[in-house]
């Protein structure tokens, strides 16, 4: 069989509208021979054409899933930030009870008032 009843089915390599490169690997080199007996032209091109698509739509959610990945990503950094500042206060807090507490024990030992009546009857006066 000669070359006069085959055609070349265009290619990723052939087109022109841009998408050459969404098909990946060697699928830009192959061509299809149209012959009596092979393949039906009209389903190898809508073949080609569904497979472009949907290298397309996967692209597309591949980039929409590695920007949400980042968002999650930037969220669960600021919560990790927000709960390590939380567990600081908390901490400051207990120091600083501590420290009024034991004042106040000391204080109560030397038979202090706490706070001192003095200040008491000037709060009251004001």
């Amino acid at each position: 069989m000669g070359s006069a009843g085959l055609s070349q089915v265009t290619t990723a390599q052939d087109d022109t509208s841009g998408n050459a490169d969404l098909l990946p690997g060697a699928a830009s080199e192959e061509r299809f021979a149209v012959a009596r007996r092979g393949y039906d032209r009209r389903q190898v091109d809508e073949y080609a054409a569904r497979s472009r698509r949907e290298a397309v739509g996967m692209r597309n959610r591949l980039v929409k899933a590695l920007r949400e990945a980042e968002q999650l990503r930037v969220d669960l950094a600021a919560a990790r930030q927000a709960a390590w500042e939380a567990a600081a206060q908390k901490d400051r807090a207990a120091r600083e009870l501590a420290a009024l507490r034991t004042q106040a024990e000391m204080a109560q030992a030397r038979n202090l008032w706490w706070p001192s009546p003095q200040q008491d009857d000037d709060a009251t006066a004001c």
